[in-house]
């Protein structure tokens, strides 16, 4: 990839500042994207599964079951399941700090821009009286474990590497939600426990785990955004409800999933999901071997302001398929 100016005529080229920095950076990335076992903008996707160890409703067990053999066998990911223990049993004494430790491990490790997180729960949820959304086993009918979602929240928003939250219970927002670096995604199955009643428990998991099923057919596999699985469920909504409810008179108001994205930088898209996909290592950048085979230039006019390296990584990682190698020229800065 060549990057000169556009300018018209034999110009005189003067390079940048820190030029061979910007370039050696720029070659790198590529070099470790175009040369790694995996394609696509994420190298690694690391997922964790959260339920409750006291939850009788056996048809979670196998939801989120059947959620992880489809991330893990079809798609590749690093998936662990966790069941969160009540307070004062066996080996722990407090339900959210259990929690809160295991979720900062789960994002500290590999807290990478090309690594993909990807956090889900299945138990319940509700507003306690400051408005506040609470996480707690639908067993628990005292509310002893109550684990509050804010201070969750906190960690997942200082994250560096992209954030996906997929939460199968009513979700409540908070009013206050920043994200500095990447991209943190929301899609919960509803906003309300009287929305959730009407779709029923676990019908979002298993709505999720088809889409990702059937695409992971498709030839070359069609990628799932959190932004496309949200109006997949618009559109599957009223055939759940309906189906769930036949002997009922016609639900006055269709329940909605929610779906939020919050980012630093607004040009960043929507999290994708698609599977990992294995290739064989590549020479470097440029070798004899790999001269071979045609070539596009493609001539980027830039603004007088510093690069941003991070932007020009994110860039680098969504290239689409078909390219072998890529080289960076200049940047240059034109006399006019």
């Amino acid at each position: 990839m060549t990057m000169p100016s556009l300018a018209a005529g034999p110009p005189s080229y003067t390079a940048l500042p820190n030029i061979d920095s910007i370039k050696s950076e720029l070659e790198t990335t590529a070099s470790r994207i175009l040369s790694g076992p995996h394609r696509g903008r994420y190298s690694m996707i690391m997922v964790l599964l959260v339920c409750w160890q006291d939850d009788m409703d056996a048809n979670v067990a196998a939801t989120v079951d059947d959620l992880a053999e489809v991330l893990d066998k079809m798609y590749h990911y690093t998936v662990e399941i966790i069941r969160i223990p009540p307070s004062s049993s066996d080996g722990c004494k407090n339900s959210s700090r259990w929690l809160s430790r295991t979720i900062n491990d789960f994002i500290d490790h590999s807290d990478t821009r090309d690594v993909l997180k990807v956090v889900y729960y299945n138990g319940g949820s509700f507003l306690d009286e400051n408005r506040e959304m609470i996480l707690a086993s639908v067993e628990d009918v005292e509310r002893a474990s109550a684990i509050r979602w804010n201070g969750l929240q906190q960690t997942l928003e200082e994250a560096c590497s992209d954030t996906l939250v997929i939460i199968d219970a009513p979700f409540y927002p908070s009013f206050k939600m920043v994200r500095q670096k990447g991209v943190l995604e929301i899609i919960a199955a509803s906003t309300s426990q009287e929305q959730y009643n009407l779709i029923g428990r676990n019908s979002f998991t298993r709505a999720l785990a088809e889409q990702l099923r059937s695409r992971v057919n498709q030839r070359p596999s069609d990628a799932l955004s959190g932004a496309e699985f949200h109006s997949k469920l618009l559109a599957l909504y009223p055939r759940i409800v309906h189906e769930r409810h036949l002997g009922l008179d016609a639900v006055s108001r269709t329940p909605s999933p929610l779906h939020l994205q919050m980012s630093g930088n607004w040009r960043l898209p929507s999290i994708t999901l698609t599977p990992l996909q294995f290739t064989q290592p590549k020479p470097p950048l440029f070798s004899p071997e790999a001269n071979g085979g045609p070539q596009l230039n493609l001539s980027i006019r830039l603004t007088d302001e510093s690069l941003n390296i991070e932007s020009w990584t994110n860039w680098l990682r969504m290239l689409p398929e078909g390219i072998k190698d890529v080289k960076v020229e200049g940047p240059y800065h034109t006399f006019r």
